[in-house]
């Protein structure tokens, strides 16, 4: 028999069996559960290998100057800053070492002139050099001695609650390249209009690659210590206390591979206390991945159990109906390929119909909840992988059909008589 005749027959089998809402319920409810597991756990797993891999903290180690090791009572605030001012200087001179800076002086929140209607205008504005920029998606880079020049995110959103977005007011980055704007900072009793400083926008950069809001911009080193500067005067000149401890200094090695020999270095130098900057929450991880399995564990079982089950139920309903293709002349094989295929053809078209609702919900969420929007920015998209797809195949279609097969097959060589029954 050819394995055309076995499909048509297999069709015509599956066409005229009596539809079971809850079973059908059942699998779809198994395709959608797994298609959302997997979804989920790429996503997941996107957004870790953003906000780790990513992470400037990753490729940055905090220490305290060497001064800390001494006797500072007797020491001037102008002879502490020199001999932090060298102590950096140390730093910046080893190898790998790309940036050093003070505590306070790597990132600034501000206001802009960006401010409308709908969005307040709120910017952090982080240093950053040749060495340390994200990759320019249009624009330019700038180094280290410029000043007055901005890198910002394509999809730009200027507020100052940047993972609360509302997609319609999302600026394009486009518009703004070698535009200029300003910001104003620094306001005080004394100085009620604060300062004013004019950044032009030269390039773009993916902020979700960094794991960035989409209200961050970098500026030089040069900049952001001019507006520290600036702010600290502004807000504390009248308070002699200010400054006067002895600070954190940060310094950003280009590569993570590089960081363990550079922190060597830094301790054999006398520096005190050197840690990186940020760490890998190892209990978050854990739990995200046992989550994970958990899920995927209980799905799993009960995919093993329940369809399949449930499935052997309704083929023995099926018994007089291949004993009768039996007499008609159907083999063993033939009966069993008919019954594989027909079990085959509902699992597919469940899985479609499953697969169908899922995109429609998942699109739905992308465009109208706003969890689900703001986590769209952060990642450059959610999306629905690959993977995700053949594994749920391979949950919902693959393995109930190879469950099937022995006891089809076992199915399929009983006698005529056990299957239509003596008296027939």
């Amino acid at each position: 028999m050819q394995i055309k005749d076995n499909f048509k027959l297999a069709l015509l089998v599956f066409l005229r069996e009596k539809r079971k809402v809850i079973y059908f319920g059942v699998i779809l409810l198994f395709v959608i559960l797994s298609l959302s597991l997997f979804v989920y756990r790429f996503n997941t797993n996107k957004m870790m290998e953003y906000s780790i891999e990513n992470n400037i903290g990753f490729n940055t180690l905090a220490f305290f100057p060497k001064i800390l090791n001494e006797n500072v009572s007797e020491v001037t605030k102008e002879e502490l800053n020199e001999m932090i001012e060298s102590d950096i200087i140390d730093i910046k001179n080893l190898e790998h070492v790309v940036d050093v800076y003070r505590s306070g002086y790597y990132d600034f929140v501000a206001i802009s002139d960006f401010k409308n209607d709908f969005l307040d205008g709120t910017l952090t504005l982080i240093r950053g050099n040749e060495n340390t920029l994200p990759d320019i998606v249009a624009g330019r880079s700038f180094n280290s001695d410029e000043v007055g020049v901005a890198i910002c995110p394509v999809h730009f959103y200027p507020n100052f609650e940047p993972r609360q977005i509302k997609k319609e007011y999302v600026i394009n980055g486009y518009d703004l390249i070698n535009k200029s704007f300003n910001i104003t900072y620094g306001i005080s009793d004394e100085n009620t209009e604060g300062y004013t400083k004019t950044f032009k926008i030269v390039g773009l950069y993916d902020s979700s690659k960094r794991f960035n809001d989409n209200g961050t911009c970098y500026i030089s080193g040069k900049d952001i210590t001019e507006i520290v500067n600036n702010e600290k005067f502004a807000t504390n000149k009248n308070n002699p206390m200010v400054n006067s401890g002895i600070p954190v200094l940060y310094a950003i090695v280009d590569d993570k591979e590089n960081i363990n020999d550079v922190k060597a270095q830094m301790e054999e130098m006398n520096f005190f206390d050197v840690k990186i900057a940020s760490v890998i929450d190892t209990e978050m991880v854990d739990t995200i991945y046992m989550s994970f399995i958990s899920v995927f564990v209980i799905i799993l079982i009960s995919v093993i159990i329940i369809i399949p089950a449930y499935t052997k139920w309704r083929l023995k309903s099926e018994e007089r109906n291949i004993g009768i293709l039996r007499v008609c002349g159907y083999t063993e094989k033939d009966v069993c390929i008919v019954y594989v295929l027909k079990i085959l053809m509902q699992y597919i078209i469940l899985y479609c119909i499953g697969l169908l609702i899922f995109v429609c919900v998942f699109v739905f969420l992308k465009e109208n909840v706003q969890t689900f929007i703001n986590f769209d920015y952060m990642l450059g998209g959610l999306k629905i992988n690959f993977g995700a797809i053949l594994f749920s195949i391979l949950i919902n279609v693959c393995l109930p059909v190879l469950i099937m097969i022995p006891y089809l097959r076992k199915l399929s060589k009983l006698t005529i008589v056990n299957l239509i029954g003596e008296n027939d």
